[in-house]
């Protein structure tokens, strides 16, 4: 059975951003954006809230590991830091550990 997706278009917001009133729209600005650390702080948002497939409809790979040193704060329970450092070594990226 194929899930439905809860990925928004355009003027609602992600079901992954509960703590800000923003859009499907403000988060793809905000990725976009010039603001490092706003940036930063949404790639960590939606790492840790997102459903790991719809994370690569927002982000790459190597965004993940450009910004690591910030993203890795975001994850939380300390058990799913471990998941994703191990994924990202097991992929073959260099991050470190918690």
């Amino acid at each position: 059975m194929n899930e439905s997706r809860d990925i928004p278009s355009g003027r609602e917001r992600p079901y992954f951003i509960w703590n800000a009133d923003l859009t499907e729209q403000d988060v793809r600005l905000i990725l976009a954006s010039d603001d490092e650390y706003e940036r930063k702080q949404m790639i960590g948002h939606i790492v840790r809230n997102a459903r790991f497939d719809d994370v690569w409809e927002y982000v790459t790979v190597q965004d993940v590991v450009d910004n690591w040193r910030i993203v890795r704060g975001f994850l939380w329970p300390p058990s799913l830091r471990e998941t994703w450092t191990w994924a990202l070594r097991v992929w073959g990226y260099d991050v470190p550990s918690a």
